[in-house]
């Protein structure tokens, strides 16, 4: 978790435009919330911090690498990238991260090209090593029990599920009005947040929605790990 929260607190210094401060509070914030203690505590969960300790560094160093331009930086972040889809299968989310984090910190000043043609050449291995992993993490888990038993998929659960995680993450009450609130800060967020802000809210919700597709199995917390970075950013 502190190996976690340290990059958090880089990526935000360094990378993202922010104040020291502000990097400072966001990994002490994530330290200390509940959201990922049972990541932590339990061993079965260790690929939740692990997956989030890859994915995080891959962050890092592509935002490195496009400041720079060092091509060191750039082989950290696939390289991470790859060893985060080997850790866990929640760790697909950081593909949109990337892009996400990337237009972030451009919007905080970055100086580097925003184009078609820029991003293809930086997203051209992700692209890859992401559609290979899932065409056989899918093509395995089509035929799990619990997908074949229809106990994880589409519907209208993904909603209600999304608003209790988010809840127990700032351990709030699990009551509609709780989730008519959350609706509207995040909906505030989407059209006037900065970019920074941007980044963490999708960071939080993008983080639930692989764990959201359960149907019946509630609020898991050790799925709250990756989701507690986002929190602690915003």
């Amino acid at each position: 978790g502190v190996d976690v929260a340290l990059r958090m607190g880089r990526l935000a210094d360094s990378a993202l435009g922010a104040r020291r401060v502000f990097a400072f509070v966001a990994a002490l914030l994530f330290v200390v919330q509940p959201g990922a203690v049972a990541a932590v505590a339990w061993v079965g969960a260790l690929a939740e911090a692990i997956g989030a300790f890859f994915g995080c560094t891959s962050i890092y160093a592509l935002l490195r690498f496009r400041r720079s331009g060092a091509r060191a930086w750039y082989a950290t972040s696939a390289t991470t990238f790859a060893l985060a889809l080997l850790t866990h299968e929640s760790s697909a989310i950081f593909f949109p991260l990337l892009f996400l984090a990337d237009w972030a910190a451009w919007r905080a000043g970055g100086r580097w090209t925003w184009s078609w043609t820029g991003l293809a050449r930086a997203y051209g291995i992700f692209v890859v090593l992401l559609a290979a992993y899932l065409a056989v993490d899918l093509y395995t888990n089509s035929r799990h029990y619990i997908v074949v038993e229809g106990q994880y998929g589409l519907g209208l659960h993904i909603v209600g599920n999304t608003f209790e995680y988010i809840a127990a993450l700032y351990v709030g009450e699990r009551h509609w009005i709780s989730y008519v609130l959350i609706a509207i800060v995040l909906g505030w967020l989407a059209m006037r947040g900065t970019p920074r802000a941007k980044l963490a809210a999708a960071w939080m919700v993008l983080a639930i929605l692989p764990f959201a597709l359960f149907v019946s199995s509630g609020i898991t917390a050790r799925y709250m790990y990756l989701p507690a970075i986002g929190l602690a950013l915003l």
